[in-house]
């Protein structure tokens, strides 16, 4: 079992409004892939002081070579929409994990 991870730096001018926009379009989109389970996001409270707030948004996910083909065809159609929503004020990357027992 892979988790999927996105890490988000977070304005906090902008925290409202990307959090609808994660939890309105960006989940949704994701989850309608159908090789994503289990979303959540949670906010990450060992924070050095980045001038926004963390995020982790994390998917469960069953096939590496499933996660591979959709990260290829829509990471940068991610970045763009997000670029283009928020500027700067949002930065994220990504994370596989492999849950280990």
């Amino acid at each position: 079992m892979l988790i999927y991870n996105i890490t988000y730096l977070v304005a906090e001018r902008e925290t409202e409004t990307w959090l609808q926009w994660m939890k309105e379009k960006i989940i949704p989109e994701m989850m309608a892939a159908e090789i994503f389970a289990k979303p959540q996001i949670a906010k990450v409270l060992n924070n050095l002081d980045e001038g926004g707030n963390s995020y982790s948004v994390q998917f469960h996910c069953d096939s590496a070579y499933e996660l591979d083909k959709w990260q290829q065809s829509n990471v940068g159609n991610l970045q763009e929409e997000c670029s283009k929503m928020f500027g700067s004020e949002v930065l994220f990357f990504p994370t596989i994990l492999k849950l280990i027992d």
